[in-house]
C-alpha cells in the first residue's frame, strides 16, 4: 500500500474513534439539590474509647430536621477526634 493510502486509513480510523468518543450516552449528569442533614445518628455511640492499635467501625443514618430519613442517603465521612 502506498504511503498516502496508509495515511488515509489512519486518518479515517482516528476520525471514527474521535466521533465514537464524542458521542454522549444521552444521560443527564446534572446533580440534584444539595441536602444537608438535620440529624445524624452514629452507631455505636460517638463517645468510644479505644486502646492504641484497635479500631472501631461506625455507621451513620442521616435524617432531615423533621426526622425523615434522607433518600438517597448522603455520603458521610468520619474524622477522628483524638483526646489524650
Amino acid at each position: 500500500m502506498s504511503r498516502l493510502g496508509s495515511r488515509g486509513i489512519a486518518l479515517i480510523t482516528s476520525s471514527l474513534i474521535m466521533i465514537c468518543l464524542a458521542c454522549g450516552g444521552g444521560v443527564s449528569t446534572t446533580p440534584g439539590p444539595v441536602v444537608t442533614p438535620g440529624i445524624v445518628t452514629l452507631s455505636p455511640t460517638p463517645d468510644v474509647s479505644l486502646e492504641i492499635g484497635n479500631t472501631v467501625s461506625f455507621t451513620a443514618a442521616a435524617q432531615d430536621a423533621n426526622g425523615t430519613a434522607l433518600s438517597p442517603p448522603p455520603l458521610i465521612s468520619f474524622a477522628p477526634a483524638i483526646r489524650i
